[in-house]
């Protein structure tokens, strides 16, 4: 029982590192996290980075993000250049719904 407590932990460490778990369910047709104090909840997340990407743009500065988004892709901190090479990804379809 231990070992397979301990090949579970290694499992989720290796995809979310070692900070906290992360703490999410799907429910139906919702997603619902929990954040700190906070459970946030929504139809229109498919996966926790869909989730990942619209918490960030409620946390950070919508003029802060608009100046990074304005550099060149090379100079954006890597959180904003992974978020605009995830939209250039996505079909427009997709991003439509």
């Amino acid at each position: 029982m231990l070992d397979r407590q301990r090949a579970q932990e290694k499992i989720r460490q290796d995809q979310q590192g070692h900070g906290r778990p992360i703490i999410g369910v799907k429910h139906g047709d919702q997603q619902i996290v929990a954040v700190g104090n906070t459970v946030y909840f929504s139809n229109k997340w498919k996966t926790f980075p869909d989730f990942l990407a619209d918490y960030m743009k409620q946390k950070l500065d919508p003029e802060w993000g608009n100046v990074e988004l304005a550099k060149p892709l090379a100079d954006n901190i890597v959180t904003m250049r992974n978020g605009q090479i995830l939209d250039s990804t996505v079909e427009p379809e997709a991003a439509a719904e």
